[in-house]
């Protein structure tokens, strides 16, 4: 019931407000094991809407002046079911029992032509269609890579994703992140470079490529 969903999502907020039980709280929610959406859950009304406001939490400061709606995810996922990557962990407090909640997403497109590098600065992420994107990752001509979010706990498995994905494909892969901690890992782990630099700092609006 809607009613005692929302009940239960009060009540999780507020153990979480509370020192000693929050902190038990989290220790039980992290020890639950994490699992990836198939494509079938993410591709249905629940988990869309779920991943919608999700994204439009995280990202609220960016979205602020256009969120993502269900028609714009539900285009992306239906280009290729596999450009998001979902992962989910069980709640502690929750309604139903062992409801789960997004934890970590990443969304990795694979694009027909590289429509980033004419001119980068015009680039806007938001507006890539079916039309640009690849059904297999064995024909794009460039790699989009956005929405990344989690938790330290979560980071290090994303990037795996990410390298067992792109990294025989020789092909140019995009990047743009506000975060500078991981700005620093593209640079410095993966070889990232700002793609046409004018000698600014990277900021969160700039693109980043790895080669």
């Amino acid at each position: 019931m809607k009613v005692l969903e929302v009940l239960f999502e009060g009540i999780d907020f507020l153990v979480e407000k509370i020192p000693l039980a929050g902190s038990m709280k989290k220790k039980l929610d992290e020890a639950c094991p994490n699992r990836n959406l198939t494509v079938q859950e993410l591709t249905s009304e629940k988990w869309v809407k779920r991943l919608c406001l999700y994204l439009n939490k995280i990202f609220k400061k960016r979205m602020k002046k256009r969120p993502y709606d269900l028609i714009k995810l539900k285009e992306w996922i239906s280009g290729n079911p596999e450009c998001f990557t979902v992962f989910v962990r069980r709640k502690t407090i929750s309604w139903p029992i062992n409801g789960e909640k997004i934890v970590a997403t990443v969304k990795i497109q694979p694009l027909k032509t590289d429509i980033i590098v004419n001119p980068p600065q015009n680039f806007d992420p938001f507006n890539i269609t079916t039309a640009d994107i690849a059904s297999d990752f064995k024909v794009a001509k460039a790699v989009w890579v956005g929405d990344l979010t989690s938790s330290k706990q979560e980071l290090v498995f994303l990037f795996l994703l990410i390298k067992n994905k792109v990294e025989f494909l020789k092909i140019p892969v995009y990047f743009r992140t506000e975060n500078d901690h991981l700005r620093s890992i593209l640079f410095e782990r993966y070889g990232a470079r700002v793609l046409k630099p004018d000698g600014s700092n990277a900021d969160g609006n700039t693109i980043l490529v790895i080669p």
